[in-house]
């Protein structure tokens, strides 16, 4: 394994740390319900909620989602491990696809209208971001390199 320089390592790094922050975001406030509008509530609470407890069902799914891109994250970084970027990119994409269908689709709480997201919220997005691009970048430098003249054998 030929040695890299940590310059070359700082994408991983990001991506690591992503992870990591997404993971500590599921239980940051993610929802925020109005103060100023007696009827805003989400399943009868008011206040800051977090994904943990406001998605019982789904909690579980982006947890160990968000773990298992971490974990590949980390290994890539300390290891140098090679071939790991595109299953990063399939998790990051269904992680993405839950922190956005959570954020903008399925708000929870009611009305809708009175709940804003909270910083949790921006976190996880920031959060599952940096894997998802670290990975597309450096699956498409691997593609980009096992495609070149000097890779091909006669």
């Amino acid at each position: 394994m030929p040695a890299s320089s940590p310059r070359s390592r700082l994408p991983e790094l990001v991506a690591a740390l992503g992870s990591l922050l997404a993971i500590l975001a599921i239980f940051l406030p993610w929802y925020s319900t109005d103060p100023s509008s007696r009827a805003s509530n989400i399943d009868g609470v008011r206040g800051d909620l977090s994904m943990w407890t406001v998605h019982e069902a789904m909690r579980y799914v982006l947890l160990i989602l968000l773990v298992l891109v971490a974990v590949m994250s980390l290994a890539t970084l300390l290891r140098g491990a090679t071939g790991l970027h595109e299953p990063g990119m399939v998790m990051g994409v269904n992680a993405i696809g839950i922190v956005l269908y959570f954020g903008f689709i399925y708000r929870p709480g009611t009305p809708m209208q009175t709940i804003s997201l909270a910083y949790g919220y921006a976190l996880a997005l920031v959060g599952v971001l940096a894997p998802l691009v670290v990975s597309s970048i450096r699956a498409k430098q691997s593609a980009r390199r096992s495609a070149s003249p000097l890779s091909a054998r006669a």
